[in-house]
């Protein structure tokens, strides 16, 4: 499959909104750069402190710390920043100290890119805007260009985040392999959709976007942390909730078009177009060592990453050295595992080797799903 050639993209013009770089900036937009750009500066005398006061006693430090701060960012529009900053409270005490001074540095990364924003290519403008709550609307993304690829439906996650359930859905291409995330929200209580998990179902155009009701902008995964709002089928997102996007199943490879949302990295997408019924196929996967590569290359273009796709062949689940739970390759190279319950993937194994898709972090790989030749796609 080959990437369509769309029209003119962004454009590296400080006076235009980096996003998609292609509007110029009005007076609303102009207020709200330099309320965000206030509390980027707030949030950066607050590290500044922080890091000056000692860290040692941070496991014992109550959330309301951290909550300030980020009330005091969403007050600034700054939604994006909010949430990470929020999130810190909810590390666990044990090491907490080591994650805060890793966490805060980041933080102080974002924030010098954020001031020093017009001088970075598009791309990573783009980036930089994102993980710091400055939305993009679904009529940018889909007005741009178009990768048509079979996407292999990797996994589904639910989670409950920023008041709101978030479903992320990964998947990756099987002729370009390029990974690709899907999100659809809706509030807790509301109808959850289930993924859809047999081949056949209604193709239709699933919508990827709108920002929590705190956070305004926040954003993937395919950036890290996302926190958005239900969006069914290409629409504007509904803040009363409405069931969330069923429509990709996993294990299911579909032939479709997806827009990427811009930036350095772009791995959040919407399906733009769909042109045939999914069907069920085994994926391709990577190795250990071909993950890691591709992970440090995602680093590289966004620091600020925190989760990536994994999809692995030819593995099967172990113990490591200290007992804990791995997968090793064909030539021992082995990845933790971060699932509390993995007797499931053990008994889809058999102790066979599978092909196994994930979330891939520094703390480990999340199993969601795995291939077996015998029964298919297995969700886990």
């Amino acid at each position: 499959m080959i990437e369509r050639v769309g029209r003119a993209r962004t454009h590296d013009a400080p006076g235009r909104r980096a996003a998609g770089d292609d509007a110029p900036v009005t007076a609303t937009a102009e207020r709200r750069e330099q309320r965000v750009a206030a509390g980027v500066e707030e949030l950066d005398r607050w590290l500044c402190d922080q890091v000056a006061q000692g860290l040692a006693h941070a496991d014992r430090a109550p959330s309301s710390i951290w909550d300030g701060v980020a009330r005091r960012l969403v007050d600034a529009q700054a939604g994006a920043l909010a949430s990470r900053v929020r999130e810190l409270g909810s590390l666990p005490a044990d090491g907490r100290p080591d994650r805060l001074l890793e966490e805060y540095a980041l933080l102080r990364l974002l924030v010098t890119a954020f001031r020093r924003r017009d001088e970075l290519p598009a791309p990573l403008r783009a980036t930089v805007r994102s993980h710091v709550g400055f939305p993009v609307s679904q009529e940018e993304v889909l007005a741009g260009d178009t990768v048509r690829d079979h996407w292999y439906v990797a996994g589904c996650r639910d989670v409950e985040q920023d008041r709101l359930l978030t479903r992320r859905v990964w998947l990756r291409g099987q002729e370009t392999g390029r990974p690709a995330l899907i999100l659809s929200f809706t509030a807790p209580g509301q109808t959850a959709g289930t993924p859809a998990r047999t081949p056949g179902a209604q193709a239709r155009t699933p919508g990827v976007d709108g920002r929590a009701p705190d956070a305004q902008a926040r954003t993937p995964d395919a950036h890290g942390r996302v926190p958005d709002a239900p969006v069914p089928a290409g629409r504007a997102p509904d803040r009363a909730g409405r069931a969330l996007d069923s429509s990709l199943g996993v294990g299911d490879t579909v032939d479709a078009e997806l827009a990427f949302y811009p930036g350095a990295l772009a791995l959040r997408a919407l399906v733009a177009a769909r042109h045939a019924a999914p069907v069920r196929r085994p994926p391709r996967g990577t190795t250990v060592p071909g993950l890691l590569r591709e992970y440090a290359d995602a680093l590289a273009l966004d620091p600020w990453l925190e989760r990536w796709p994994a999809v692995l062949a030819g593995v099967r689940p172990a113990r490591d050295e200290a007992g804990g739970p791995c997968l090793v390759d064909a030539d021992g190279a082995a990845l933790p595992l971060r699932a509390s319950d993995v007797w499931r993937l053990w008994a889809v194994s058999g102790g066979r080797p599978l092909t196994v898709a994930g979330e891939w972090s520094p703390r480990g790989l999340l199993p969601l799903s795995a291939w077996q030749a015998e029964e298919g796609a297995v969700p886990l």
